[in-house]
């Protein structure tokens, strides 16, 4: 059997963490690796990245 690619979920730097938290529930991974215009890695978010941000700033809507 050929081996078939399987698409990397990416972040850019400037992606909003909401949008990152979204991506990770939509496609079931952990985490997201966080990458440059070059594609070069620049970091990572992972499941627990995305909760401290949240804890930290929590939105509006969670108060109401």
């Amino acid at each position: 059997m050929p081996w078939l690619p399987t698409p990397v979920v990416a972040a850019a730097p400037v992606t909003d963490i909401r949008c990152v938290a979204a991506a990770m529930l939509t496609s079931g991974v952990d985490g997201v690796p966080v990458v440059g215009d070059a594609g070069r890695l620049l970091g990572f978010v992972s499941r627990s990245d995305v909760l401290r941000a949240i804890v930290q700033d929590p939105p509006l809507s969670l108060w109401r």
